[in-house]
């Protein structure tokens, strides 16, 4: 007898002595031979192909490679460089990456409107020490007193390392003692991951969105950094948005030339806000980006429908998520 008729002799015996009476038709009996005969065997054969025997290797090789993270980040080299937004930027004539110039067509053309010395003077401080591409510095108004600096940077001051090329060296070494006690294929993994580290490839770019309200000064709001490799994160519009200053501020999608935002109640799904406290308001996109305060600040959701310029429905969420 094989195994495969072992088990279902053991199967149909459990099923009689769950049912002794056999009162249940005999189709249903052999219905439920037919589920739990294949679900025994699949299960014998994922834990004959070691399916079931432990973590994958993806797994392993990011348990790897965040000790080795882990154990060189006191390290010289692998140390987090501290940069304030206060430090020393240039200005560089280098060309943003493919992946933003899909996220926002407009980087690969000029300005709609001239930039001025102050702006740019601005963007020079929002680099944060990093070098800041001069083309991609843009500035755009909105109706509600929001407004949105724009700016590439030629790489990661917010995220890198004290010395990328060492700092990758030390990794490597660090893997390297680590690699006779692990599974190559492991340890393949793990040093492809590091290979691939936003804070030492030379190649990231971090574009900035800093919110501001329009003030005589200028002064006010803020933003954050965030880091983009090529070939490696491709921008996707759901997730461009960011806040600041009480406001929020996003990527439009590349067809969309208005967008309608009307703020949400607390729940699901989101229904839109009635009588008082309701905010409604049509902004015009504006060098592929979009802004506005609304109502109730950051602590606010909001419905943002983005339309295309015959009137059609582009992209359609809520923020924030």
């Amino acid at each position: 007898m094989s195994e495969f008729d072992d088990l279902e002799r053991q199967l149909r015996q459990s099923v009689r002595e769950l049912r002794p009476d056999r009162t249940r038709p005999r189709w249903r009996r052999r219905g439920l031979l037919l589920i739990l005969v294949p679900t025994a065997v699949l299960a014998g054969a994922a834990g004959a192909a070691g399916i079931l025997d432990g973590p994958s290797i993806a797994s392993r090789a990011n348990s790897l490679q965040r000790e080795i993270r882990e154990n060189t980040a006191t390290d010289g080299p692998c140390r987090r460089a501290i940069t304030t937004r206060s430090g020393p930027s240039t200005f560089s004539d280098g060309k943003p990456l493919p992946e933003l110039i899909r996220a926002l067509p407009n980087l690969s053309r000029a300005p709609a409107a001239p930039v001025s010395d102050a702006v740019m003077a601005e963007a020079l401080r929002a680099g944060g020490g990093a070098a800041v591409l001069r083309s991609t510095v843009r500035l755009a108004k909105f109706p509600d007193g929001a407004r949105l600096l724009f700016l590439v940077t030629t790489s990661n001051k917010n995220f890198t390392v004290v010395d990328p090329a060492e700092c990758e060296k030390a990794r490597g070494a660090a893997l390297d003692d680590r690699a006779p006690d692990a599974d190559p294929a492991v340890v393949d993994r793990a040093r492809d991951q590091l290979a691939r580290s936003i804070d030492t490839d030379p190649a990231t770019q971090a574009y900035v969105i800093s919110t501001r309200r329009i003030r005589p000064d200028g002064l006010g709001g803020g933003g954050g950094a965030s880091p983009i490799q090529p070939g490696q994160h491709p921008i996707r519009i759901r997730n461009t948005w960011s806040s600041g200053a009480g406001g929020f501020s996003a990527f439009a999608h590349p067809r969309a030339t208005t967008v309608r935002v009307q703020r949400v109640r607390p729940g699901s799904p989101a229904r839109i806000w009635r009588g008082t406290g309701a905010y409604t308001a049509r902004i015009d996109v504006r060098e592929g980006l979009f802004g506005f305060f609304g109502r109730g600040g950051t602590s606010g959701r909001y419905r943002v429908t983005q339309y295309d310029h015959d009137g059609n429905v582009v992209y359609r969420r809520v923020l924030p998520n």
